[in-house]
């Protein structure tokens, strides 16, 4: 087994193993100079793989982002088909070797294991690990669920980590409803507790998407705002297809309000609705259709000291941009600090 690495794996989709990684990397900043990330993994068709591109940004790691991934998803399945897994496997060790050589300690983040449901009958996480020879920190979902099922899905990981072969240092379960939480703490066995098991409540705010990630998602324009109103939460979206006196008691404090360009009246009451007492407060409004209000009306909204929320221009026409919206992810980026924060106030929190 090698000491000075971490293998950290989400049991389910959207357990948030990330968190756990920039918690982990945090507190080895502050015990080592020099420390790697790696995934083994990582998803095909894409230039810069999400969680290390945050990991090299935020923290700073003086490492290529060539060394820090490993091969893709079809890369491993069509090893696995022509039965070359063991010669990728020896690959993996080999790049993880070349990191101990030049880092401290590495930091590896696995792939979901849902990702290779269709093929593999074991979890591929834990044969990497085995083979990388490092310990192993599994990632449970915990939302929605009773303590008791958290309870038995705790023990199950173990036996899977136990059965593998691997070294298992410690379970964290992420995004358990807080209710719970001394419940699941009060009713784990003796063994399991041996095991470390480390418990972050569910924050609404870790969850939701920046309008920064809708501006990436639809290609938006920003036609009026600041940067730094980008990084504002979005809770709810809304098409405005009323008039004015309907629309007003259908949104809520962080709806982002899609409207065609010229539905003016739409526009100007949102904005006078932020300075409302007893209004809500939206995010922003996506301005749709690719219509942009005349220079008369844009001059007018000019004049208000300043724009409370930003406004965006999409082409897409409003019920199409609402289906794009719904398939934004909440990712923690390196842009948003205050959830980098939080993310590592809940893990230093469940370790204490």
């Amino acid at each position: 087994m090698h000491p000075q690495s971490i293998y950290i794996a989400s049991a389910q989709p959207r357990a948030g193993s990330l968190i756990i990684a920039i918690g982990f990397m945090e507190m080895l900043k502050g015990h080592f100079n020099r420390v790697a990330f790696f995934r083994p993994i990582i998803p095909d068709g894409t230039d810069r793989e999400k969680d290390i591109d945050f990991m090299l940004k935020h923290f700073e790691l003086d490492i290529a982002y060539e060394d820090c991934c490993g091969f893709t998803v079809s890369e491993y399945t069509k090893a696995y088909a022509d039965g070359k897994e063991e010669e990728l496997h020896e690959a993996l060790i080999h790049k993880v070797d070349q990191l101990h050589k030049s880092y401290d300690f590495v930091l590896i983040e696995g792939y979901p294991r849902n990702i290779f449901a269709s093929v593999f009958d074991f979890d591929i996480n834990l044969k990497i690990a085995r083979n990388l020879g490092t310990v192993f920190v599994p990632v449970i979902h915990g939302k929605r669920k009773s303590s008791a099922k958290i309870i038995h899905e705790i023990q199950i990981v173990s036996e899977a980590v136990s059965t593998e072969g691997c070294t298992h240092l410690a379970t964290f379960v992420n995004r358990c409803d807080p209710k719970i939480i001394e419940d699941i703490k009060q009713n784990i066995s003796t063994q399991q507790k041996e095991k470390q098991v480390y418990l972050l409540p569910e924050v609404k705010e870790l969850n939701t998407p920046t309008l920064d990630q809708i501006i990436k998602l639809l290609d938006a324009k920003m036609i009026m705002g600041s940067p730094e109103q980008l990084q504002h939460l979005i809770y709810g979206n809304k098409i405005a297809a009323m008039g004015v006196e309907n629309y007003l008691s259908h949104i809520n404090d962080g709806d982002l309000v899609i409207v065609p360009g010229d539905r003016i009246a739409i526009i100007i009451a949102s904005l006078l609705s932020y300075y409302g007492k007893n209004h809500p407060n939206i995010t922003g409004m996506i301005l749709s259709g690719g219509i942009i209000p005349s220079d008369s009306i844009m001059n007018l909204l000019k004049d208000f000291n300043e724009i409370p929320v930003p406004i965006l221009s999409v082409e897409s026409d409003s019920y199409q941009t609402a289906i794009a919206l719904d398939k934004v992810t909440a990712d923690i980026t390196s842009e948003n600090k205050r959830k980098i924060t939080l993310a590592k106030g809940l893990f230093d929190a469940a370790i204490d």
